[in-house]
């Protein structure tokens, strides 16, 4: 079975896409734009409300454009929706699509409707233009976190293992973070930017493999909760930074830049970019991990 990686590769070659192919990518005229799909049968367990599947449809577009540095300019959403699906349950996933939206200084300005066997939600987002790309890294640039990170994934392996409890991060997963607000904040003392929808590993990795250096980590701030799901299923925190879902940004920023980039939002510092390939933490080699279609 091809990876998702190779899927992306035959799909640039085949459509001679730029060789960035990033998550968000530029119109004609420096728009940007970014699209993203969620899957009820995927993406989230059983027991999800509704309005969490809206804002998560939304977050995960909007949050491509805030990697982007770019500023929203609408959001439009396809939904493939079973035939058994109600009125109350679809104006549900209506209104958290709208307050993901508004939480973006933006709004759902239209989309299409179809049928499906399970409830699909595919959304499309346009911002004003790129003021930040995964491709500026230096050797020596600080690499920065705009929160603390596993609990996402924390809270969708408690729902999806049954886990009584673990309630924060249970709340964490359903209503990810929109970091729209605090990429504008520092955008001008940023090289480089990704958001973590997949993990922190393949963040790093994507940066370094597009800015071409690699990465020392240093420290990973662990959200609250994580040690517990993490101990109860017998894996450490860092395992649950690494899988993906917190849509925190990962940024690049130069050491000489990094104190006056905390002043004007929460950062957290989690290690430095450097010459030569890989990441590495304590000495030893990362591989490249986390969460992955066609796994």
């Amino acid at each position: 079975m091809l990876s998702e990686r190779d899927i992306i590769d035959v799909i640039k070659r085949s459509l001679g896409a730029p060789s960035s192919f990033e998550d968000a990518e530029e119109l004609k005229g420096g728009a940007v734009c970014t699209t993203d799909m969620v899957l009820d049968f995927d993406d989230f367990p059983k027991g999800t409300k509704p309005y969490y599947k809206g804002w998560t449809a939304v977050c995960s577009s909007v949050s491509d454009l805030a990697a982007a540095g770019a500023k929203p300019l609408g959001v439009v959403a396809s939904w493939a929706i079973p035939r058994r699906m109600g009125r109350r349950e679809i104006a549900e996933i209506a209104r958290g699509m709208r307050d993901c939206a508004k939480a973006a200084k933006t709004r759902v300005i239209g989309g299409d409707v179809n049928e499906s066997e399970r409830l699909i939600l595919c959304t499309a987002a346009a911002g004003d233009k790129r003021r930040a790309s995964r491709s500026g890294a230096k050797p020596g640039d600080i690499i920065a976190v705009t929160g603390r990170l596993g609990a996402s994934a924390a809270g969708w392996l408690a729902l999806k293992k049954g886990l009584r409890g673990h309630t924060a991060v249970k709340n964490k997963f359903m209503k990810p973070p929109v970091r729209i607000n605090e990429m504008q904040k520092i955008v001008g003392y940023v090289d480089a930017a990704t958001d973590l929808s997949d993990g922190l590993l393949i963040g790093i990795y994507n940066i370094c493999e597009e800015s071409r250096c690699g990465a020392e980590i240093t420290g990973v701030p662990i959200d609250n909760g994580v040690e517990a799901v993490a101990r109860a299923l017998r894996k450490t925190p860092f395992d649950l930074a690494c899988i993906g879902s917190d849509y925190e940004l990962l940024l690049a920023i130069p050491k000489q830049k990094i104190a006056e980039a905390k002043k004007r939002t929460r950062l957290y510092e989690i290690g430095v970019f450097t010459k030569g390939k890989g990441v590495r933490m304590n000495g030893k080699v990362l591989q490249r991990r986390g969460f992955q279609h066609f796994q």
